[in-house]
């Protein structure tokens, strides 16, 4: 079946956040402190933890974002290479103030897909996907939130 491009541009996986040595330090303090927290009640659990979650911070906010393609499609949202198919897909909201569009899958595990769209313009990319989806409002969500106050 034949599908027609309706919009495509190219954007940073994320946008990037700057981190300064500071940024890294408290990290390492934090983790320092949960070890700590882990030895004083013998919990290696803690510790394990601890240890694990600050290298993977510190390791993830080195990583640099890739540059993705994004296409509307007339059949749905190819990123990169990976197509979702409208009927895969509930709703979506643009977030103006993160400029990022959120489409809402029918997955249980991963169910908001976020697309940053960089210059793009935001009304012309609303109303191509009305066509297609319906717009429902979400609100940001927590993990979103905590990862923009830790610095990614």
């Amino acid at each position: 079946m034949s599908h027609k491009i309706l919009h495509q541009w190219k954007a940073l996986e994320y946008n990037l956040s700057k981190k300064s040595a500071a940024w890294g330090i408290s990290i390492v303090i934090v983790s320092i402190i949960f070890v700590i927290i882990g030895i004083l009640k013998y919990d290696i659990t803690i510790i394990a933890l601890a240890i694990l979650g600050g290298f993977t911070i510190l390791h993830f906010g080195r990583k640099k974002p890739k540059n993705i393609i994004f296409t509307i499609r007339s059949d749905g949202i190819q990123i990169n290479n990976k197509l979702r198919e409208y009927k895969n897909i509930e709703s979506f909201w643009i977030f103006e103030e993160h400029n990022e569009l959120v489409m809402h899958s029918q997955k249980k595990l991963m169910p908001l897909i976020h697309i940053n769209l960089g210059s793009e313009n935001k009304k012309h990319i609303k109303e191509l996907l009305l066509q297609f989806l319906q717009i429902k409002e979400e609100t940001y969500p927590i993990y979103d939130i905590f990862a923009r106050f830790i610095g990614y």
